[in-house]
């Protein structure tokens, strides 16, 4: 057994495993899963952003700024599919973006 230890390789010696969920048995046939979280606070300019979206569905008469995050965007769209219109012009030139408003809403066509 002490062979087999000296030939793995150092935990440094790996890269470190991406944030996803870790299995591991729980002793009784069930698995325990660990989840990576990360909390981010948004500023209250973009939470109210993201509200007026989602209720208005409404872009146009935001900030440019806001027009720019995809994640208002994609919001707006949810709720009315033609506001992409009002997205900013380099969110409406990226092809997986618009993949991912038109998955949204297929009025965003």
């Amino acid at each position: 057994s002490s062979a087999a230890s000296s030939t793995a390789a150092p935990a440094s010696a790996s890269a470190p495993a991406a944030p996803e969920a870790a299995v591991a048995p729980s002793g009784d046939g069930a698995e325990l899963r660990e989840l990576t979280v990360m909390l981010v606070r948004a500023s209250p300019e973009r939470s109210a952003a993201l509200e007026h979206v989602a209720n208005s569905g409404s872009l146009h008469d935001l900030e440019e700024r806001h027009r720019a995050d995809p994640e208002v965007v994609l919001a707006a769209v949810r709720a009315n599919g033609s506001a992409l219109r009002y997205a900013s012009a380099r969110l409406r030139q990226d092809r997986d973006f618009l993949l991912a408003a038109v998955c949204e809403s297929s009025d965003a066509l």
